[in-house]
């Protein structure tokens, strides 16, 4: 993307119900954001047909960023499983208190404290007061990369 529109700048609206709408360049009317619209926005695909050139230098890359992403899998799901146990180990020595630390020779001291914050329901806010809701909310965005559920 090389710059931010406002939604109104982008035709894009959003009606009674709370659902977003977006009008084309033909005049016709879609359901959603214009960023995710398929008729919009098509998704641009790599392949070694289209991208021949280009195609030997991802293909690796696609490889090794599935290994690292198996590896960080099994990573994240040991550090939670041992997490969950240091939290329930250190809450039961010291007797549920608020705020505790462990200290272990040659590592840093792993601290347990309760916190609590307040949320907002946004989509509760947005039904029930949606001019509230357009008052105060702010457009994002960001780049993901997921994997397709699409079998190769």
């Amino acid at each position: 993307m090389t710059g931010y529109l406002a939604p109104e700048h982008r035709g894009e609206w959003t009606d009674p119900k709370g659902k977003l709408h977006h009008r084309t360049a033909d005049g016709s009317e879609h359901v959603g954001s214009w960023l995710t619209c398929d008729t919009c926005n098509p998704v641009q695909v790599l392949d070694a047909v289209t991208y021949p050139d280009r195609w030997v230098d991802v293909k690796d890359l696609r490889a090794a960023y599935a290994e690292a992403k198996a590896a960080k899998e099994r990573a994240d799901e040991r550090e939670a499983e041992l997490k969950a146990k240091l939290k329930t180990a250190l809450a039961e020595a010291t007797n549920g208190a608020l705020r505790s630390a462990l200290h272990v020779p040659g590592y840093q001291p792993l601290l347990l404290t309760y916190g609590e914050r307040w949320t907002v329901d946004s989509k509760a806010l947005k039904a029930d007061l949606p001019m509230v809701y357009v008052q105060f909310a702010k457009l994002g965005g960001s780049w993901t990369m997921t994997e397709s559920k699409a079998k190769p």
